[in-house]
């Protein structure tokens, strides 16, 4: 295993630096790291460049300048193929840590083809959205060894309002997915309920606030979290899931998220019908 007594990464590699990588790498830099980043769409990077931020040709040569890596692919298929890249870095990074949403076995496997070379994996998932990276207050919900969180969360604390260490490898994304069904399948409970009340005749917005305020049928999702630097009001919320539940748009992560947890459920024998319910409703075209 690399060394990672260090007391902090000097040098930190995002890799995929899409809106929620690019809001990490952004908010790292204003916070003084040293940051290089590493995207497949070179106009992504050469903004980065216009920045004056370092930027490297490859995920391996990304993680051969940095002595840690932030991970922010999108899909399960991107996080292998790019662990199978680090994996011949040399010099390799101390520590890789997943910041995407996968299957807990993906991360597993990532572990696993890490180790050979020697480097630490942590399965640090991120939730809050871009904005919230931007503004520094993401949760991020960590599986892996204590120490290797200790080691990091320097960097973490640069764009985190909330770390929490929930256990092994695959834990963190057994919780981010957790945490995304409930909140996808909460904000379609109140499309359907909102549209009910305004169909008797009710302003939607009384009604949301009055449940907000005192309702035990309020959540974050209904309420809205731009005030707490997320940027993601319920009036925005609503219009995305909107168009896409009438078969208008993309669902996007959403609906890949949503099937991560089916895909759980169904691997543990596990009743989710109405998170299969929920997932039949985004996949409708």
């Amino acid at each position: 295993m690399s060394d990672t007594s260090r007391e902090v990464p000097r040098r930190v590699a995002v890799v995929g630096v899409g809106d929620m990588g690019g809001a990490i790498a952004g908010t790292m830099l204003r916070a003084g790291q040293d940051v290089i980043v590493y995207d497949t769409r070179p106009e992504v990077v050469a903004e980065f460049r216009r920045r004056g931020v370092h930027s490297a040709p490859s995920a391996k040569a990304a993680a051969e300048a940095a002595d840690a890596v932030l991970l922010v692919v999108s899909t399960d298929a991107q996080l292998l193929s790019v662990a199978r890249e680090l994996a011949g870095a040399h010099p390799a990074p101390s520590i890789v840590a997943v910041q995407s949403t996968v299957l807990p076995a993906t991360v597993q496997e990532v572990q696993s083809i890490l180790a050979e070379s020697g480097i630490a994996t942590l399965d640090a998932p991120v939730t809050g959205g871009s904005a919230a990276a931007q503004n520094a207050v993401l949760t991020t919900f960590v599986g892996g060894r204590p120490e290797d969180l200790e080691y990091i969360r320097p960097v973490f604390e640069s764009y985190c309002r909330s770390i929490r260490h929930v256990g092994d490898i695959g834990a963190g994304q057994l919780t981010k997915i957790t945490n995304n069904a409930m909140s996808i399948v909460n904000s379609l409970v109140a499309l359907e309920a909102l549209a009910l009340a305004e169909a008797a005749g009710l302003k939607e917005e009384d009604v949301r606030a009055a449940i907000v305020e005192g309702g035990t049928g309020g959540s974050r999702a209904l309420a809205g979290t731009d005030a707490e630097g997320f940027g993601t009001p319920w009036e925005r919320r609503r219009d995305g899931l909107g168009k896409i539940v009438y078969g208008n748009g993309s669902a996007g992560t959403g609906s890949k998220d949503l099937g991560h947890a089916v895909t759980l459920a169904e691997a543990g024998n596990t009743p989710a019908p109405l998170l299969r319910a929920a997932l039949d409703l985004m996949r409708r075209k």
